[in-house]
């Protein structure tokens, strides 16, 4: 991964950035083959992460867009095995009626992560990805 000389110096611009490839993939069969093309791949959930990493220096050359892919979006609950997609928003996991009945407390938790737009916006997969020990989510989970 390459990273921009004035990291952490100043905002990023979209100007300061070189063209960025776009990939939309379908399938999670398709990300990971944009993974392993790609020369220095990003991934996108939300995006709410994704210009405080770019402001750290992180200069990517694709940006595989999540938001398309099958599946990541569900939230499943079979039995006692619960299932949440990588592109779930922080707002639609906590207001899951399935995963408020089965794990209240934790439907509850996920519903106080960050502000409003953040909770509309950032996904689970994001403040993963993000690996920032303030992030609640990995100690939720």
């Amino acid at each position: 991964m390459q990273h921009l000389a004035a990291a952490g110096l100043l905002p990023t611009t979209a100007s300061a950035l070189p063209a960025l490839r776009l990939v939309q993939p379908r399938t999670v069969s398709d990300v990971l083959q944009a993974l392993r093309d790609g020369e220095r791949p990003v991934l996108l959930a939300g995006g709410t992460d994704l210009v405080a990493s770019f402001n750290e220096g992180v200069l990517p050359s694709e940006l595989i867009d999540l938001r398309n892919v099958e599946g990541l979006d569900r939230i499943d609950i079979h039995a006692k095995r619960l299932r949440i997609g990588a592109s779930v928003t922080h707002h639609a996991g906590a207001t899951h009626a399935g995963l408020r009945a089965a794990c209240g407390g934790f439907s509850t938790a996920w519903g106080r992560i960050a502000n409003p737009r953040i909770r509309f916006t950032g996904t689970l997969g994001g403040n993963l990805m993000a690996r920032r020990k303030r992030y609640e989510a990995s100690v939720l989970l």
